[in-house]
């Protein structure tokens, strides 16, 4: 009776076999900070992967790379991205590190 290699008899499924996609970037200390909005009044508080603005529901963060993510406002999608003490966004708005 011929014996079975435990190699040979084992079923690998073949997504085990292809390259699996990166997990997302954690989320930057970029961006986990409270930021004054371009209005110097209103401010958002970024923790982990959400957006606290005032008595709003928290959004949740897309981070795209270390110093990039996208958010869903309103049914759009807004972009922004840290640049020094700063968060530039899609739509030409500019909030600052408090």
């Amino acid at each position: 009776r011929p014996q079975v290699s435990p190699l040979t008899s084992r079923v690998v499924p073949m997504s085990a076999l292809l390259p699996q996609p990166e997990p997302p970037p954690a989320p930057s200390s970029e961006f986990e900070h409270t930021w004054l909005h371009d209005d110097g009044v209103q401010t958002s508080t970024i923790c982990g992967h959400r957006l606290f603005t005032g008595d709003r529901p928290a959004v949740d963060l897309e981070v795209k790379a270390v110093n990039a993510f996208s958010v869903q406002l309103g049914g759009r999608i807004l972009h922004a991205r840290a640049v020094g003490d700063k968060l530039v966004w899609s739509d030409g708005r500019v909030w600052t590190r408090v």
